[in-house]
């Protein structure tokens, strides 16, 4: 298999926002912006390029994670529009 991952904004949970709820208990913050997630987008769509790659995917938790991944398809889907046709995403064919 030939795969390369590009794996998440600087944002995310490595933000480093967390706090401590109890002794037992620690809660991190998730942070997704339209800025950082269409960054990380446009990178994998020029790594591609560059490296004569021709399917870009989008893969998110956004079952799960409803309203932080809205920014990061968003992106991809306004993204697509510039980048595209070389590109084939696989999961709208």
């Amino acid at each position: 298999m030939d795969v390369v991952i590009v794996r998440e904004n600087e944002e995310d949970t490595y933000g480093g926002i967390e706090h401590r709820q109890t002794a037992e208990v620690a809660q991190c913050l998730k942070l997704i912006s339209r800025p950082g997630c269409e960054k990380i987008i446009r990178y994998a769509f020029e790594y591609a390029r560059s490296a004569g790659r021709k399917r870009v995917s989008c893969f998110t938790k956004d079952n799960i994670i409803q309203q932080a991944f809205q920014e990061y398809d968003a992106a991809y889907e306004w993204l697509k529009q510039f980048v595209l046709p070389e590109f084939r995403d696989p999961l709208s064919s």
